[in-house]
């Protein structure tokens, strides 16, 4: 039987689709959301957990903590967020959200870049002060004034790694030397060049590995959950491939990874990846895992066998 992965678990937790509205004057900024009060008892939901919050119409994410609901909004099946967050979302007002509850490490450091130039703040710790409690995941806007000017600061990278990381006053800010957009488009590049270089022919993975890996994780970075299957599932391919050239089991470890990252992409259970996870299991069960060798019955995809 196959070992069902942490991403796996975690996404057989209640999500529920709620409806959006603008948040009270007092809530703005803060990074924080209030819903139906049924709901939260429904979800055993607590004050200060933390959300995923996904649209429906974008499946764009962003986080935020939840605080109690008003009590007019018993029964609505609403969620009051603020522009910043329905801007993460790239949702409007009435659009429908599904959330469920994730849980947040506390930030060991967080890396800011500016949406359209560079920014440079004259002490980049404060900022950590300033944003204190709050949680984050990757690219998500957050604004702020500093000197009378709006500064806009994405979200690029955080450790430790996870979904979300809430700030703290000791978390190190590091900002970034390019612009967001500068790095949307060599992210953009960087796909353009995985997929370029896939289609020059099946052999590209089996060719140099390592190189496919390069590109499948450069164009994974910052590209829309409708790519990012196609490429878990080419990634994993990469791996598979350098795992035999090397004769190194573990790098199918790395494989099994990518493809349960491609399952959940897909929501669906896809024939190729649910043979090659089989696979890996039996070999699994069957080879000592400091064992290295050969496998040259594992189920690989028509184009990396041999011709």
């Amino acid at each position: 039987m196959i070992r069902m992965s942490e991403d796996m678990k975690k996404s057989r937790i209640i999500h529920r689709k709620l409806l959006i509205k603008d948040s009270f004057k007092n809530d703005a900024g803060r990074g924080i959301v209030r819903t139906d009060p049924s709901i939260i008892n429904e979800l055993n939901l607590r004050t200060g957990d933390v959300l995923e919050i996904t649209s429906m119409i974008t499946n764009k994410k962003t986080v935020a903590l939840l605080y109690p609901g008003r009590r007019e909004d018993r029964g609505s099946g609403i969620i009051r967020m603020d522009t910043s967050l329905r801007r993460n979302l790239n949702a409007s007002l009435d659009d429908l959200v599904e959330i469920r509850k994730i849980e947040a490490q506390l930030g060991n450091s967080i890396t800011f870049t500016g949406f359209r130039k560079a920014v440079i703040l004259k002490n980049s710790q404060q900022l950590a002060k300033t944003l204190e409690n709050r949680v984050v995941t990757t690219n998500d806007i957050l604004s702020f004034y500093s000197y009378g000017k709006r500064v806009d600061l994405v979200v690029v990278d955080f450790s430790p790694k996870s979904s979300a990381v809430r700030i703290q006053k000791d978390t190190k800010i590091v900002l970034s030397e390019n612009s967001f957009i500068d790095i949307i488009k060599k992210s953009n590049f960087s796909m353009q060049k995985a997929f370029e270089e896939t289609m020059l022919g099946d052999k590209f993975i089996k060719k140099d590995p390592s190189k496919a890996i390069y590109h499948y994780k450069l164009a994974i970075k910052f590209n829309g959950e409708k790519k990012l299957g196609n490429l878990y599932k080419h990634l994993a391919f990469a791996f598979i491939q350098l795992g035999m050239n090397e004769q190194d089991f573990n790098l199918f470890f790395k494989a099994e990874k990518y493809f349960r990252k491609a399952q959940l992409c897909y929501k669906t259970q896809i024939l190729e990846i649910e043979n090659n996870l089989f696979e890996i299991d039996r070999l699994e069960r069957k080879t000592p895992p400091y064992k290295k060798t050969l496998f040259k019955n594992f189920a690989l995809p028509n184009f990396l066998r041999d011709n």
